[in-house]
């Protein structure tokens, strides 16, 4: 989803490795105020705009059309599948 950020075309500068573990290290702490020891594609999705927004840098073009970075992380997200456990498709 981060790697998705560097090459969005509104965006002159994406989110860094920094905030790719900033991202997790969010999550991780989500999950564990809801007592779990494992991250949901949830955690990510209820993070990635507090952690991600102002983090990416938009083209002149975006800001002039007055797009916010919070709803480009939106769109990453709704285009971005959730990962499914291998082998998970047989059962």
């Amino acid at each position: 989803m981060v790697a998705v950020t560097r090459t969005h075309a509104d965006l002159r500068y994406g989110a860094s490795p920094r905030g790719s573990i900033a991202l997790v290290r969010a999550a991780q702490a989500l999950a564990a105020t809801y007592g779990r020891t494992y991250v949901t594609p949830d955690d990510i999705k209820e993070v990635a705009v507090p952690v991600l927004g102002h983090r990416l840098i938009l083209t002149p073009e975006a800001e002039l059309n007055q797009r916010e970075p919070a709803v480009i992380v939106a769109e990453v997200l709704d285009h971005t599948p959730a990962p499914t456990r291998v082998g998970a498709e047989r059962r």
